[in-house]
């Protein structure tokens, strides 16, 4: 009798789990709706998160934009005048003109696909065998020379990119290469004293460049036997850009 109850006993278990192990086509139906609003549910809710994270972001842009640009209208106004001055003073002195323009330019695509340094641009202009200089959020930026009759921009980084600039307080005058990183000021002479941390600034001597646009900072210093070179890294990273001004000084 016990071992017919223990059978029938382990039968009802064996049962409860068969039944548990089931599931009716009825059950993975509602499984399947069940998974199916909640896959829904999930979307919407990282749709909604992500327009409002990008609501905000765009806000914060916007907010930083009006805050630079009330930074620099005092400038744009005090750079107004002191050009106007400038021009009255070139005037009585019959000297031509300071008319440096900036000219916005769009980037169409890149020279080649394994070199993101050298960029097509849109720039539209009479000259033959040109180059100028190129700005990025108002740092140097490269230059841009004429190539197959188009204007190609290289960006500074760049080991065929070149100007000339100044350092630090010093002023001291020199010429900035790329190293295909960053930047290098080579042939620095050994009783010049650059310093690690010094500001570079565009010198104007070379036509590109109007003087003092920011080009980057000193990293390291090397000396060598007869000269000094400089790594500067550059204020500007430039990825996917989509326009530069290039400077046009005369």
């Amino acid at each position: 009798m016990n071992k017919k109850k223990a059978l029938w006993g382990l039968f009802l278990v064996l049962l409860f789990l068969f039944t548990l192990n089931s599931i009716t086509p009825l059950q993975k139906h509602l499984i399947s709706i069940a998974n199916s609003i909640k896959s829904d549910y999930l979307f919407l809710k990282k749709s909604v998160y992500d327009k409002i994270t990008l609501h905000l972001h765009q806000k914060s842009q916007i907010e930083e934009l009006r805050r630079e640009i009330e930074k620099l209208r005092p400038a744009a106004s005090l750079s107004v005048a002191f050009a106007s001055k400038l021009n009255g003073c070139l005037k009585e002195l019959n000297l031509t003109k300071y008319d440096p323009r900036l000219i916005p330019a769009r980037v169409l695509s890149y020279e080649r696909l394994e070199n993101p340094k050298r960029l097509w641009i849109a720039y539209k202009t009479d000259e033959h065998n040109y180059s100028h200089g190129l700005l990025y959020r108002g740092f140097s930026a490269g230059i841009v020379r004429e190539k197959l009759g188009q204007p190609l921009a290289i960006l500074q980084t760049d080991r065929s990119a070149l100007f000339s600039v100044m350092i630090g307080k010093e002023k001291i005058p020199a010429v900035i290469f790329g190293n295909g990183e960053n930047m290098i000021i080579k042939y620095i002479p050994l009783y010049k004293h650059p310093k690690e941390g010094d500001e570079v600034y565009t010198s104007g001597k070379d036509g590109l460049f109007f003087e003092g646009i920011k080009v980057g900072k000193i990293t390291k210093i090397m000396t060598k036997k007869i000269y000094k070179s400089a790594i500067v890294t550059p204020y500007v990273t430039i990825e996917n850009p989509h326009f530069f001004y290039v400077v046009d000084v005369n």
